[in-house]
C-alpha cells in the first residue's frame, strides 16, 4: 500500500512538472 501511494505521489509531481514545461 506504502508504495501504491508513493506512486501515486510521484505521478503527481511528473503532471505538474509536465503542465509547468
Amino acid at each position: 500500500m506504502k508504495t501504491n501511494l508513493y506512486r501515486v505521489v510521484l505521478l503527481n509531481l511528473n503532471t505538474h512538472t509536465l503542465m509547468w514545461a
